[in-house]
């Protein structure tokens, strides 16, 4: 089955949408991380779509932001949302 994965360096943002659990890519540390804040971390969330929507397509998302943040809502859960709901991963 494909899986959409929304890929980020960090998780800087206050949201109020209901996102799915994430899982993280390393356990302690990533490679080449600076810190040890949530900041330093690799997370990944997956947006499966419905086994009566899916069409066997799926997408990755990586929403940008730059360097003090992430723009997590509107590059990334919106747009995972949208392609969940036309039965892309």
């Amino acid at each position: 089955m494909r899986i959409l994965f929304v890929v980020l360096m960090g998780i800087e943002f206050v949201s109020a949408q209901t996102w799915p659990p994430y899982n993280t890519l390393w356990p302690g540390q990533p490679p080449g991380a600076l810190g040890t804040a949530a900041a330093d971390s690799v997370y990944v969330w997956a947006f499966p779509a419905s086994v009566s929507n899916n069409t066997g397509a799926a997408i990755v998302i990586c929403p940008g932001g730059g360097y003090s943040s992430l723009a997590l809502p509107h590059e990334g859960y919106a747009p995972a949302v949208w392609f969940q709901a036309r039965g892309i991963s």
